[in-house]
């Protein structure tokens, strides 16, 4: 499915605030390599979404180190290391959200698509607000070409982070695809409106003059 594009800031401690911190880079995640940059993603101040725990649970110190050698593995494209690792991290803690995220990712690049939308569900299932598994799953579905299922996941994903503005541009193809110039006119000034001085905001009003002249 492409390159997976993953950006992380410096090493952050341990607990709570490693997974803040861990969020905010995989977010900025687009494994289909078809958004450009996104904007990151601004936790500090923000409610928790529907059906979020205030605090994510806490996950022993095992764990945390086999994800970020996981994600060091998945930014060399060492899918199958990247697993490997996600899978020892599950061992130790079956509902560590971000390593079964992170194994979603991994699985997708392998175009083991099933397993990968089944790891980033069991993600969802546990923590129903994080929007960057609803983003994944909508870049499967665009992927495999089932547009509206695409659409509903790319609309889950803005519906749970308003700011992530890759899940917009991505919504906007899909609806053009399905002949929908109107509805992607307007996530395309929404995407615009998550991050106005990004690339990918460039990239946005140069499509919304070309659907425009359509």
């Amino acid at each position: 499915m492409g390159a997976i594009q993953t950006t992380r800031g410096e090493a952050p401690s341990r607990g709570r605030d490693a997974r803040a911190d861990y969020r905010r880079a995989i977010e900025t995640a687009d494994p289909a390599n078809r958004t450009g940059d996104m904007a990151r993603r601004r936790l500090d101040g923000l409610p928790p979404a529907p059906g979020r725990p205030d605090a994510p649970d806490p996950v022993a110190p095992e764990a945390e180190v086999l994800l970020e050698a996981g994600t060091s593995a998945l930014r060399r494209q060492d899918f199958d290391s990247a697993i490997r690792l996600m899978d020892r991290a599950l061992e130790i803690e079956p509902r560590f959200v971000e390593a079964l995220y992170t194994r979603g990712l991994a699985r997708s690049e392998k175009a083991e698509l099933e397993l990968a939308l089944d790891d980033l569900q069991r993600a969802l299932d546990l923590d129903p607000g994080f929007a960057a598994a609803y983003y994944q799953r909508g870049n499967i579905f665009r992927f495999q070409g089932d547009l509206r299922g695409a659409i509903t996941e790319f609309s889950n994903a803005v519906g749970a982070d308003p700011d992530l503005q890759g899940a917009w541009y991505a919504r906007a193809d899909a609806r053009v695809l399905l002949r929908d110039l109107e509805g992607a006119i307007s996530d395309l000034r929404r995407a615009v409106e998550a991050g106005p001085s990004t690339p990918l905001a460039a990239k946005c009003r140069e499509r919304i003059a070309e659907l425009e002249r359509r």
